[in-house]
């Protein structure tokens, strides 16, 4: 009898490898991104102006930062995946807090929200540490970064629509239900979770220890703070682009587009993934913050044009997507594999601390300055990145 055999994109989407892995980063991507520009919208109509919205996204942050320290302590004492699955309850029990479109609902359902991706996230960089050898991450990064631009294309404009032509509270359905599917895939997928290899001590549960432990490490604290630009950046991007349209007279609709748009430049991050293992990391990253920080100074210095800056912003977002063509690898690279866990929490608060110190710093500057000095001051932080960059070793 013939043997009938399953599809190729059949068997990679059934078994816990590369592509299931990417399959997961986009459900939890479109979790995230489908609110992305509905937020910060919203949280504009209720806070009144730019600096309001830069002190909230600075509180909120916060706890998204201790949240993150956290996890640790919550993999020392629950199974990985049942952090998993608390991580997708706080995704869902966000959704009635922003839906009551209150001020008190947009703090609860902010803090449950940046609480639970931050989990959600390092928990899946912790499993793909697992299940995938280092040899291949460096293509990983990149064909993630490539299956994320498609969620981050489609999901904010899909979210400003859901919400203009659906009703209020169906974009903050979708992101649970993404995070709901995705956590059905996780379970389907059976992936499993190597040991933690270092003892299960005081000390090994401590979220001081882990991170006095990183920033000992050169190599790593460079990661971090690289990371932290990035991530920086494009919290800036997400919360003041659709601002920026608003403010210049567009409608909520050419926001959701804006980012749509920006977001569409990661569908060549395997394109810099290929010229960072042609040229190396180090020029790459060189180049790529230089790049950005050029054309975003150029968004501030063009801000009374407003289709001069979108045109400007919108190249700082494909030269950003040179930076992600390197994705997590310089981190990826310099990790000790018995410290996977603690390390992996650290380096995944570059995120969180992006969102503390980037709308604080804004939250400054704004009050005293408009709001194209955000674009100028951003620019002028990657700038800074660049110098920082010439610090990878020139082997990578």
């Amino acid at each position: 009898m013939r043997q009938i055999h399953s599809p190729v994109w059949l068997a990679h989407a059934t078994t816990a490898g590369s592509y299931s892995f990417a399959v997961l980063f986009v459900l939890e991507t479109f979790s995230r991104a489908v609110l992305i520009a509905v937020v910060p919208l919203l949280a504009l109509e209720l806070l009144g102006d730019a600096q309001g919205v830069s002190v909230f996204y600075f509180s909120i942050s916060i706890a998204g930062l201790l949240g993150t320290l956290a996890v640790p302590w919550l993999v020392q004492r629950l199974r990985r995946r049942w952090v998993m699955c608390l991580a997708v309850f706080f995704m869902c029990a966000s959704a009635p807090f922003f839906a009551s479109q209150t001020m008190g609902g947009l703090i609860f359902g902010m803090v449950l929200h940046v609480a639970g991706g931050a989990t959600l996230s390092i928990c899946l960089n912790l499993y793909v540490l697992d299940n995938i050898r280092p040899k291949v991450l460096t293509r990983f990064e990149p064909l993630r970064m490539l299956f994320a631009g498609a969620a981050w294309v489609v999901a904010p404009v899909l979210g400003v629509y859901l919400g203009k032509y659906g009703a209020y509270w169906l974009p903050y359905a979708a992101s649970a239900g993404f995070a709901l599917i995705l956590l059905g895939y996780f379970w389907f997928l059976r992936i499993t979770e190597n040991p933690i290899l270092v003892p299960l001590t005081s000390s090994a549960t401590n979220p001081l220890y882990f991170v006095r432990r990183y920033f000992s490490q050169p190599r790593l604290v460079l990661a971090w703070l690289l990371a932290v630009g990035r991530s920086g950046w494009w919290t800036m991007f997400f919360v003041y682009a659709p601002i920026y349209t608003v403010t210049s007279g567009m409608d909520a609709e050419a926001g959701g587009w804006i980012v749509s748009a920006g977001s569409a430049s990661l569908f060549v991050v395997t394109f810099w993934g290929w010229i960072g293992r042609r040229f190396g990391l180090r020029r790459l990253l060189i180049w790529g913050y230089v790049a950005v920080g050029l054309f975003t100074i150029g968004v501030g210095t063009a801000a009374d044009t407003p289709w001069i800056g979108i045109t400007m912003l919108l190249c700082a977002c494909l030269a950003a997507s040179a930076i992600d063509g390197a994705g997590n690898v310089l981190f990826l690279r310099a990790v000790r594999s018995r410290e996977r866990s603690g390390m992996t929490t650290v380096f995944s608060s570059n995120r969180d601390i992006a969102r503390l110190i980037i709308p604080g710093i804004f939250a400054l500057v704004l009050n005293i300055f408009t709001l194209p000095a955000v674009f100028i001051t951003s620019g002028l932080i990657m700038l800074t990145m660049a110098i920082y960059a010439r610090y990878i070793p020139r082997r990578l």
